[in-house]
């Protein structure tokens, strides 16, 4: 894939674990919250590396992954000390930028499961935010020394169409993976359905076993309920449901959604669009296909894939392991036209979807898978509605885990292109 040509290699390292919290013996400015706790925990790991397993649980501890773990910290200790430079901590997740006495800033990714355990452990680069926030010349010395594909699309909508189409970025018009942002096509092919009288939005849709993928959360739809379409769509995109997402899929169907991309972005789709489960199990999980496997490639396997129940972990898909062809690989502008026709052409949405399009505040989706990440945002702008499509992409997974410098990048790098 063409997003694989960078510039430079990051020093990354990238862990996905199992774990827990424990006390610490230094103070690292953090509070007392197990997830504060537990950072604190891997800050004195980093300090002063030993073979103690604290706060870890069994799959952390157990070779070889205790192994990797102690090795990784070790190297990361070399290349301090490090301070921390800013914290983002909820009562799951936190992100940590660390920076160097040399001036390297990394990103400490962790997070709790549901037994209060670390559960994801990992480092990457991280935006320097002190420098993105100021001269434009030095963020766009960033962007451009990153090891990342970058790809910015802005525009408005009126009319059912998109005006003002800028793209910037290393990548500028290059299709790249844009993970969950997929799911705004989805809902427009829905929408093109419903425009043909092929079904209405009130249209009950049965959720069978098959429909299942990873995660099932408290908001996904059950195997034997009846939700409609519009509820369907709303889960899709408010919450980011892959089952919603998949019922959506087998229901609309590839014909229609094939149909639907061509006619609004004049491009043919090339290969089948594919469904949450398939990306999560042809990419990752156990029926992960080899490195290099293109949809066109696998079409028998994706149909296995497709009928059996989801089963792989959301932990196994952020393992490092790029899919390749197995994502979703679109070009910003075809994503922002898709959604300036969808939003803002009159009759075209159901009662669910449209007050979460059209909210005054705005609407964002968000999307990620290991190496990608990339956002839609949609903003009212008088008698219209201000778009934004950005893409962040690379052959290794935590050269982009600093989504949140990303997206302040990306803004940034905007205002440069101005």
């Amino acid at each position: 894939m063409n997003q694989r040509h960078v510039a430079a290699r990051a020093a990354a390292l990238l862990l996905v674990l199992t774990a827990g919290c424990s006390s610490t013996s230094t103070d690292h400015g953090l509070g007392d919250t197990p997830l504060e706790q537990s950072a604190a925990w891997v800050l004195d790991q980093i300090e002063e590396p030993n073979e103690t397993t604290g706060p870890l649980a069994s799959g952390l501890t157990e070779a070889p992954v205790r192994t990797e773990l102690l090795q990784t910290i070790r190297r990361v200790a070399a290349d301090g000390p490090w301070t921390i430079d800013d914290a983002a901590i909820t009562e799951t997740t936190g992100d940590l930028v660390l920076r160097s006495s040399a001036g390297r800033t990394l990103l400490l990714h962790l997070e709790h499961d549901n037994e209060g355990k670390v559960d994801v452990l990992w480092f990457g680069p991280a935006i320097d935010r002190r420098v993105v926030q100021g001269d434009l010349t030095d963020v766009e010395r960033i962007a451009r020394d990153l090891p990342i594909s970058v790809s910015m699309t802005t525009g408005s909508a009126k009319d059912g169409r998109l005006h003002g189409l800028e793209v910037t970025g290393s990548a500028a018009d290059e299709p790249l993976p844009i993970a969950s942002v997929s799911k705004i096509v989805l809902v427009a092919a829905v929408a093109d359905a419903v425009s043909s009288d092929r079904f209405d939005w009130s249209t009950e849709v049965q959720v069978e076993a098959r429909d299942t993928s990873q995660p099932v959360t408290d908001a996904s739809p059950r195997a034997g309920e009846n939700p409609t379409l519009d509820e369907l769509a709303v889960a899709a995109l408010s919450a980011g449901d892959n089952t919603a997402a998949d019922v959506l899929w087998r229901h609309v169907g590839q014909e229609q959604i094939s149909r639907t991309w061509e006619r609004l972005t004049g491009a043919r789709w090339e290969h089948t669009f594919l469904s949450t489960k398939q990306v999560l199990e042809g990419g990752w999980g156990p029926l992960a296909l080899p490195v290099g496997t293109s949809p066109g490639q696998a079409e028998h396997r994706l149909d296995e894939i497709a009928d059996r129940a989801g089963s792989t972990s959301p932990q196994v898909a952020t393992t490092a392991r790029w899919p390749d062809g197995l994502d979703w690989t679109m070009r910003g502008r075809d994503v922002a036209r898709i959604a300036a026709w969808l939003v803002t052409t009159p009759g075209l949405l159901g009662p669910g979807v449209e007050h979460l399009l059209t909210d005054p505040a705005g609407f964002a989706k968000p999307g990620g898978t290991p190496g990608v990440v990339s956002t839609l945002v949609l903003e009212p702008a008088g008698d219209g509605v201000e778009l934004r499509v950005e893409q962040f992409v690379s052959e290794h997974p935590t050269d982009v885990g600093d989504a949140e410098g990303l997206r302040l990048l990306g803004d940034r790098l905007q205002e440069a292109a101005r």
